[in-house]
């Protein structure tokens, strides 16, 4: 493999890890500089063989990105519409032992959810119970009398 294949080969590898590092953080950072390195493996495919050249277009890429997008993509999506239907006093029956002020997994509206016992007393498996509140993604339930 030729010096230049293997820097090639670097900066594709860069930028998919760095991808990868943004899929765990959601942070919008490592996006930029990923996309970045990307494009200078491209350029570097197309002949843009210098380093120093690289080393410029990595940085300057990935910082105009960051600065110009990331306060967009992170408001855009700080605004979502994307809600939980959860209703407020909804009644599902538990599908496994709920323990006094603990957690489990119940299915509704055609997926897991966590639940949390707001009582101090077990609730066996086959218990209905009311969704009295929802706080992230976890369903506080109550016995349904």
């Amino acid at each position: 493999m030729s010096d230049s294949s293997q820097w090639t080969l670097f900066w594709g590898l860069l930028g998919l890890g760095l991808l990868a590092a943004e899929m765990m953080t959601l942070t919008f950072f490592f996006a930029f500089f990923g996309v970045s390195a990307l494009v200078v493996a491209g350029l570097r495919l197309a002949g843009v063989e210098n380093v120093a050249a690289n080393l410029i277009l990595f940085s300057l890429i990935g910082s105009i990105g960051l600065l110009l997008f990331r306060k967009r993509l992170r408001i855009a999506l700080s605004k979502s519409d994307a809600k939980f239907d959860v209703d407020h006093n909804a009644i599902i029956t538990l599908t496994e032992s709920l323990p006094g002020r603990g957690e489990a997994r119940v299915q509704y509206q055609g997926t897991q959810w966590g639940v949390v016992n707001e009582e101090d007393t077990e609730l066996p498996a086959g218990t209905r119970v009311r969704v009295s509140r929802v706080q992230g993604i976890k369903l506080h339930v109550k016995r349904h009398d």
